[in-house]
C-alpha cells in the first residue's frame, strides 16, 4: 500500500496567508464602497435641499424682475411720481428688498444728475429729449420708413454724445423696440426731477448769498440771518470777536484822546460799528428760527422728526416760512441724517404699516409664537426627564390651549406637539420642509429626551434666523420707526400674546 505524499507545509501556509490577505482586501474594498454609498445616500437629501433653496432664490429673483418690468410698464409720468415706482413694484408681487433697491437706485441717479456741471447737465437733458423724440418718431413711422427713421435717429443720438454702440444697426421690430419705452419715460422723469433739484438749489444759494454782507475793511462777511461770519476771499484768517472788540476800544480811546486815526483805522472802525448794528438782528432771527435749533444750537424736535421721517417736510414748513428758516431747518436735518430725502417718507410709512399690522407683522408674530412654544416644550421635556410633576402640572393649561390636550405624560406627547407646531408654520408658508431638514429640526415620534432638546434648540435657531432676516428688512424699510415696532420687552404691549404663557415677546 503506497503512502500519500506529505504536502509542502511551508508552501501551503503561504497560499493560505495569501488567500486570507486577498479576502481581507476584498472585504475592506467592499466596506469602503458600502461606506461611500451610504455617504452619497446621506448627502443626497442635503444636495436636494441646497438645490431647492437655489431654485427658490432664483424664483424670487425672477418674481422681482417680473414685478420691476410690470411696474415700469405701468409707470406714467402724468399720473405717477418717482416715489410711486417702489410701490408699483410691491403691488406687482415684488419683494420689499426689490422695492428698496429700486428706490435707492432712483435717488442715486437723481443725485448724480443734480451734481453735474451746467454744461454736462444740459448735454444729458438734450440726450434725454432726443431719445424720447427718437422713440416717438420711430413708433409713429410707416412700416416701410421705420428702418430709415431708426438709422437716422441713432446717428443723431450718437452725434449728441449718447452711447449707441450696443444698439443694432437694423431696426429690431416693433415688439422689441417697444420694450425701450418704459425706460425712456423713466429716465426722462429722473432728468426732469434732477432739473427741479438744481433749480431749487440755485434759488436757495441765491437766497443764502443775499443773507451775507461783506465788510472788506474787516476782512469778514456776516450772515445777517444767523450771525455766522466767514473770511472774505483773500483776507486770510478771521480776527476773533474779542480781539476785534479790543481793537475797536483801543481806536476809540485814541480818537477820544484827540489823536487822528489813519484812513484804514477810520474805515475799520466804521465797518465794525456797522456790523455791530446787524448782529442783534442776526441773533434775533436765529432765536426765532426755533424750528431749526434751540438756544443751545441743538437740533429742534421738528428737525429730529424730519430727519427720522416721522414728519413730512410740508407739515414742518409752509410757503410763507422765510427761506432763511427753511435753510436753517434743512441744515439741522442733514446734520442728523446726511441721506435725508423727502421721497422716502411715503415708502417708510408703508413699510411701517406692513410691520405693525400687515403681512410682516403676521409673519413676525408666527416666528415669535413658534419660539415661545419651543421654549415651553423644552421646559416640559426637562421637567419630564427630571420627574418634576409640579412643573408639568403647571403647564397643562398651555398644552390644552395650544395643542388641545392637557396631558403631557411622555416624551412622545411632547414630540407630537412639536411636530404639530412645525406642521403649522410650514403650512402657513413661514418656513419650508427643506429648511426644517437643513436646520436639523426634524423630530421622530419616538424621540428621547436629549434628542427632543437638541431638535427643539435647532428649531429655535431656525426661527430666530428667519425672524432676524425679516427684522433687517423692516429696519431697512421702516427707518426710524423700526425701533418702536421691534420692541423686545413683553411689558411694552398690554396685549402681549405671550404673557399668558409666562413667556416674553422677542
Amino acid at each position: 500500500m503506497g503512502t500519500i505524499p506529505a504536502p509542502n507545509i511551508a508552501e501551503f501556509g503561504l497560499q493560505q496567508n495569501q488567500q486570507y490577505a486577498n479576502s481581507f482586501a476584498e472585504y475592506a474594498r467592499a466596506a469602503q464602497l458600502r461606506q461611500q454609498t451610504e455617504q452619497e445616500q446621506a448627502m443626497a437629501p442635503l444636495q436636494q435641499q441646497q438645490a431647492q433653496q437655489q431654485i427658490e432664490a432664483q424664483k424670487r429673483q425672477f418674481a422681482d424682475q417680473d414685478a420691476l418690468t410690470k411696474a415700469l410698464a405701468q409707470y406714467d409720468p402724468a399720473k405717477h411720481t418717482l416715489a410711486d415706482v417702489p410701490k408699483l413694484i410691491t403691488q406687482n408681487g415684488g419683494s420689499g428688498q426689490a422695492a428698496l433697491t429700486a428706490q435707492s437706485g432712483l435717488i442715486q441717479q437723481r443725485r448724480n444728475l443734480a451734481s453735474l456741471s451746467d454744461e454736462e447737465f444740459t448735454k444729458q437733458q438734450k440726450i434725454a429729449d432726443l431719445t424720447a423724440g427718437f422713440h416717438d418718431q420711430v413708433t409713429k413711422a410707416k412700416p416701410a420708413e421705420k428702418q430709415n427713421v431708426y438709422a437716422q435717429g441713432l446717428q443723431q443720438l450718437g452725434r449728441a454724445g449718447a452711447d449707441v454702440s450696443n444698439e443694432p444697426l437694423q431696426y429690431p421690430g416693433d415688439d422689441v423696440f417697444a420694450q425701450h419705452l418704459p425706460f425712456v419715460r423713466l429716465h426722462s422723469a429722473i432728468v426732469a426731477e434732477a432739473e427741479k433739484d438744481r433749480e431749487l438749489a440755485t434759488k436757495e444759494q441765491e437766497e443764502q448769498n443775499k443773507e451775507w454782507k461783506d465788510f472788506p475793511a474787516l476782512g469778514v462777511a456776516l450772515n445777517t440771518q444767523t450771525g455766522e461770519t466767514k473770511s472774505v476771499a483773500g483776507a486770510g484768517a478771521i480776527m476773533p470777536p474779542a480781539m476785534m472788540e479790543a481793537k475797536y476800544v483801543a481806536l476809540q480811546q485814541k480818537k477820544n484822546a484827540g489823536q487822528a486815526l489813519s484812513k484804514d483805522d477810520a474805515a475799520w472802525s466804521q465797518a465794525y460799528e456797522h456790523m455791530k448794528t446787524l448782529v442783534p438782528v442776526a441773533n434775533f432771527n436765529l432765536q426765532n428760527a426755533g424750528a431749526a435749533a434751540d438756544a443751545g444750537g441743538n437740533p429742534s424736535q421738528i428737525a429730529q422728526m424730519l430727519a427720522a421721517n416721522k414728519m413730512k417736510w410740508g407739515e414742518a414748513v409752509s410757503p410763507r416760512t422765510p427761506q432763511s428758516v427753511k435753510n436753517a431747518i434743512m441744515a439741522q436735518v442733514f446734520k442728523i441724517n446726511p441721506d435725508y430725502d423727502t421721497s422716502e417718507f411715503g415708502l417708510e410709512q408703508d413699510a411701517a404699516k406692513k410691520a405693525r399690522s400687515g403681512a410682516w407683522a403676521d409673519t413676525r408674530l408666527a416666528y415669535n409664537t413658534a419660539l415661545d412654544h419651543a421654549d415651553q416644550l423644552e421646559k416640559a421635556a426637562k421637567a419630564l426627564r427630571n420627574t418634576d410633576s409640579r412643573t408639568l402640572n403647571s403647564m397643562k393649561n398651555f398644552f390644552k390651549t395650544e395643542f388641545g390636550s392637557p396631558d403631557v405624560p411622555t416624551f412622545g406627547a411632547i414630540a407630537n406637539a412639536y411636530n404639530h407646531e412645525v406642521t403649522s408654520v410650514v403650512s402657513k408658508g413661514h418656513i419650508t420642509d427643506a429648511e426644517v431638514q437643513t436646520g436639523h429640526a426634524v423630530m421622530p415620534d419616538n424621540a428621547g429626551p436629549d434628542q427632543i432638546l437638541g431638535v427643539t434648540a435647532a428649531f429655535k435657531n431656525l426661527m430666530t434666523s428667519k425672524r432676524d432676516e425679516l427684522d433687517k428688512i423692516i429696519k431697512a424699510g421702516a427707518g426710524g420707526k423700526a425701533n418702536a415696532i421691534l420692541k423686545t420687552n413683553a411689558g411694552d404691549d398690554a396685549n402681549d400674546p405671550f404673557a399668558k404663557f409666562g413667556g416674553k415677546k422677542r
